[in-house]
């Protein structure tokens, strides 16, 4: 799990934390993973010290199983689970409480959804030479 979160982030998508009662986004190009024991740090590279700036903590047991999922018109993400059964997934559309997403599909500029096709691009070499799914012991 640890290697795959270093590889997604370095793309410099998007960082996504859900509960029922809201979402936090993490954007940048600039994150960085730090190991420590039990827990994943992300954080702004730019930092002189973690806590500088805003950062998440992800317990590494947390998930177990993680997928790609693409639907037609948005930007693929990875979600992460806790099982295979997906039972924790929150909100009205049932999304993962974690998920990476790939760097946009789309320019929102002046309200166009005009492709990025760089974005595209890439998404579509990573997934080459990635599997789709992952279980995380």
């Amino acid at each position: 799990m640890v290697d795959l979160i270093k590889d997604l982030v370095a793309l410099g998508g998007t960082i996504i934390l859900r509960h029922e009662f809201g979402t936090t986004e993490l954007r940048g190009n600039d994150f960085i993973v730090r190991d420590t024991g039990s827990w994943l740090t992300l954080y702004h590279g730019t930092c002189e010290n973690p806590e500088q700036r805003s950062h998440l903590h992800l317990r590494k047991d947390s998930y177990k199983f993680a997928e790609i999922v693409e639907n037609p018109g948005f930007t693929p993400f990875v979600a992460f689970w806790k099982s295979e059964n997906r039972e924790e997934a929150v909100g009205e559309k049932k999304k993962p409480t974690f998920a990476i997403y790939f760097p946009s599909f789309y320019s929102w500029n002046n309200g166009d959804k005009t492709p990025l096709t760089e974005n595209q691009e890439t998404f579509k070499k990573w997934c080459e030479s990635n599997d789709s799914t992952w279980k995380f012991s």
